[in-house]
């Protein structure tokens, strides 16, 4: 045993207590995307310190320190290679030489291990490789980093950290365990940034959805659901079809933010020939009228000319309000969304855009149709008690599923004299009485709804449900109970972005993974995806 110079036998220095001397300082990659740990050797620093030559049994233990290292260094990239199945670290692997073998480490690792440079231009990012990965030496090899880099994380485990997230609804705590498992040295503010930041091209793609959907599309279905926002009720809008998926959260359900969305992002109020026709059809009370006379002439309801005019945002159109002194809130509600609905028509949505809902009042605009599976649960929800109910109820449902069933069968082969026979059963069947009072009021009820139900006899091109839409809202579901609710607007945001690309992907028959690593890597090679819907509706029109 080496003894000190007082002749006691010397302690085994702590290594997390050792001083570390800034000579005796190597930087070793630990594996992908971590930060890089300080090793230090732990001897002692004759300059500083004043002391002797180290001793033979030091300069031994030095040795074996910096074998030990070296061994570190080698496990963990065989460990990263085997957990990330890196192709070109396989191959290196597998290659016929050692100058190769290095060479090609130096490239897998030199896109995984990447840090600021200490010095210079703080802007640029090196890849670093230290230790026996780069040589024993420990020489530094810097070069430019590889497309899709980000802070100390690779394209490979930010498209993970994405994937798992908002595609397999992995809560960020139980992600940031699975990383850890993995080997990766990450915080929770580092997964929490990867999911939320820097994702302003994601953003811009799934923006530019719902504005092809709205010029490619003649109907679109539409619901809503849930989403809980900072503690607090919220509401998320669902537009949607067979090709697409555009969510949309905000803190209240009202028609107002329905026709914000379909805006597209405008922010401007237009007062049109649209925007009176849609106050005359809300019944805007006749007192409201002569505080108008700047817009409009006297005259009619019905016969008023209109005057077009533009307000450049929300605070110009507030105060044109307060200078027509209508303070009412219901009265002020109803003025902006014709205002709304002026804009997104002056803008090119088309004033025979088709929806479908579940009959929600707030969807009920320009050509609206009802889904018929819902109204079927309005029927089926009734219990019914006895024999004569039980069979009661059963023909009413049995007659309805077979006009919904002739329905489906008209969209395909349209003719005027099957729209009028289709009108009749309808009629025959809201028109019988049974013994059941509960049945017969349902059925009146569903007898109000005639128009929208038999709209598309119309307009054959509309679906006769929301399945779309409910199908969607399932994977957002799943979401809401794993995660229940947003914190911040990034996230929230994010949210809507990453579960409507993600849907938009699947119906696309686009692969998500694949998709992450194109837009990570920016490697161009897939379509942007308001592109492969304006080619599949372009299809789906000539079939």
């Amino acid at each position: 045993m080496a003894r000190s110079h007082r002749g006691h036998p010397r302690r085994r220095q702590n290594p997390s207590r050792a001083s570390l001397a800034e000579g005796d300082r190597r930087v070793l990659p630990t594996h992908c995307g971590s930060r890089n740990r300080t090793y230090a050797t732990h001897g002692r620093d004759h300059t500083t310190q004043g002391r002797s030559e180290e001793t033979r049994v030091q300069q031994q233990a030095q040795q074996v320190k910096q074998a030990l290292h070296s061994s570190i260094a080698r496990w963990q990239e065989a460990r990263f290679a085997e957990a990330f199945e890196d192709p070109r670290s396989a191959d290196s692997r597998r290659g016929s030489g050692h100058a190769e073998t290095v060479a090609a480490r130096r490239e897998v690792v030199a896109s995984r291990c990447v840090r600021r440079a200490g010095s210079g231009d703080q802007n640029t990012q090196h890849a670093v490789l230290v230790g026996n990965l780069a040589g024993a030496d420990g020489e530094w090899i810097r070069g430019e980093l590889p497309a899709g880099i980000r802070g100390h994380f690779g394209p490979g485990l930010l498209g993970f950290v994405l994937q798992q997230h908002y595609a397999a609804h992995v809560p960020q705590s139980r992600l940031l365990e699975e990383l850890r498992d993995y080997g990766v040295d990450i915080s929770a503010g580092q997964v929490n940034n990867m999911l939320t930041e820097n994702h302003a091209a994601f953003h811009a793609e799934k923006d530019a959805l719902l504005p092809t959907a709205l010029q490619v599309f003649t109907c679109l279905n539409v619901d809503d659901s849930g989403a809980p926002h900072q503690g607090r009720y919220g509401s998320c809008l669902c537009i949607c079809n067979e090709f697409f998926t555009s969510f949309h959260s905000s803190d209240t359900k009202e028609r107002s933010k329905f026709l914000d969305v379909l805006r597209c992002g405008r922010i401007d109020y237009v007062l049109n020939e649209h925007a009176w026709a849609y106050l005359t059809r809300q019944g805007l009370p006749a007192k409201i009228w002569p505080l108008l006379q700047a817009e409009v002439s006297t005259g009619d309801v019905g016969e008023r000319p209109f005057v077009t005019r533009t307000f450049a945002d929300v605070s110009a159109w507030n105060q044109h309000l307060d200078g027509l002194g209508i303070d009412n809130a219901k009265h002020r509600q109803t003025m902006t969304e014709a205002a709304l609905l002026g804009s997104a028509i002056a803008h090119g949505l088309s004033p025979n855009l088709g929806l479908v809902s579940d009959g929600s009042a707030i969807y009920a605009l320009f050509v609206h149709g009802l889904c018929w599976i819902h109204q079927e649960r309005n029927l089926a929800k009734l219990t019914p008690c006895g024999r004569e109910q039980c069979q009661a109820m059963e023909e009413v449902l049995t007659a309805v599923w077979q006009l919904y069933a002739d329905l489906k069968a008209y969209r395909l082969a349209p003719t005027p004299s099957q729209a009028e026979l289709l009108r009749a059963r309808f009629d025959a069947i809201v028109g019988r009485t049974t013994i059941w009072p509960e049945l017969n009021a349902a059925l009146q009820r569903m007898a109000g709804k005639k128009a929208d139900l038999l709209r598309v006899l119309d307009r054959p091109d509309l679906p006769l449900h929301t399945n779309t839409a409910e199908r969607d809202f399932r994977d957002w579901a799943t979401k809401r109970k794993i995660s229940a609710g947003t914190r911040g607007e990034l996230g929230k945001r994010c949210r809507d972005t990453f579960l409507s690309l993600k849907s938009t992907c699947k119906k696309l028959g686009v692969r998500f993974t694949s998709y992450l690593q194109d837009r990570i890597l920016k490697a161009g090679e897939l379509l942007p995806l308001s592109e492969l819907v304006r080619q599949r509706a372009a299809g789906s029109a000539t079939i």
